[in-house]
């Protein structure tokens, strides 16, 4: 059992109270309860059933009521034996309505699809499709090919070759095209053996530089770090920075801590450990601000006798620029 009471200062007070129940053998229950109490009143309830032996399932049910109310509702299953399906359908509604639907599906084997299929509406319609295909054997290959249509368009594509034996390496080239032009690039490389660092350098250059800087080392055996330090430098900063580190037997410990920046501050502080015989965490991690910016990140790990990580990093920068 674990319990997290924070609190933020900043003019107003919130708390956030984390109340999670792990029971081993196969059943792991988790429960997130929280309350964020300023202005305006904003409550989060995350409840998680992990059922053991083959099926898994996951329920997410978040809503956050403040000037206006805005709903995400993830409903995620697994199902264990060789098909993993995970489903999430986020509805913010506001001003404008925007909807996010992810729909992953991991067949064991040889082959494993993920798609991604995310509509945001608002004063425009902004669609984000990404489709996935990893083939197993030795060469795996992720495309993501991504269209935001609103007064200008921008395209994004992603090509990705993993090729196994010691050396896996991932590049993202990625081109918006609007009003500005901006530029993202990402070089990945995984050693295996013992150490896998992944490293992604972001430069968006247009109205405004801002510049997020991802290092991430994953090192085999028990040892499993992961570290990401993202600086955006806009008209106000915010500094998200998450340490993560897995360490193999019994114990994984992830700590998340975030501190964002503007007008005012507001910090939320996740540090989580699960200790059981199998390990599987599903981290759904959301952050909306008021005002013009809007952070949704999807950290998801799957640890059993294989290890799969999925991590959805989103982030929604108003005027110009869109992550």
């Amino acid at each position: 059992r674990l319990t997290f009471d924070t609190v933020l200062q900043d003019g107003t007070n919130r708390r956030l109270t984390f109340d999670t129940v792990l029971q081993d053998g196969t059943n792991r229950r988790l429960t997130f309860d929280t309350v964020l109490q300023g202005g305006t009143n904003r409550r989060l309830t995350f409840d998680t059933v992990l059922q053991g032996g083959t099926n898994r399932r996951l329920t997410f049910d978040t809503v956050l009521q403040g000037s206006t109310n805005r709903r995400l509702t993830f409903d995620t299953v697994l199902q264990g034996g060789t098909y993993r399906r995970l489903t999430c359908d986020t509805v913010l509604q506001g001003g404008t309505n925007r909807r996010l639907t992810f729909d992953t599906v991991l067949q064991d084997g040889t082959n494993r699809r993920l798609t991604f299929d995310t509509v945001l509406r608002g004063g425009t319609n902004r669609r984000l499709a990404c489709d996935t295909v990893l083939h197993g054997g030795t060469n795996r290959r992720l495309t993501f090919d991504t269209v935001l249509q609103d007064g200008t368009n921008r395209r994004l594509t992603f090509d990705t070759v993993l090729q196994d034996g010691t050396n896996r390496r991932l590049t993202f080239d990625t081109v918006l095209q609007g009003g500005t032009y901006r530029r993202l690039t990402f070089d990945t490389v995984l050693q295996c053996s013992t150490n896998r660092r992944l490293t992604f350098d972001t430069v968006l250059q247009g109205g405004t530089y801002r510049r997020l800087t991802f290092d991430t080392v994953l090192q085999c055996s028990t040892n499993r770090r992961l570290t990401c330090d993202t600086v955006l430098q806009c008209s106000t900063n915010r500094r998200l920075t998450f340490d993560t580190v897995l360490q193999g037997g019994t114990n994984r410990r992830l700590p998340f801590d975030t501190v964002l920046q503007g007008g005012t501050n507001r910090r939320l502080t996740f540090d989580t450990v699960l200790q059981g015989g199998t390990y599987r965490r599903l981290t759904f991690d959301t952050v909306l601000q008021d005002g013009t910016n809007r952070r949704l990140t999807f950290d998801t790990v799957l640890q059993g006798g294989t290890y799969r990580r999925l991590t959805f990093d989103t982030v929604l920068q108003c005027s110009t620029n869109r992550r």
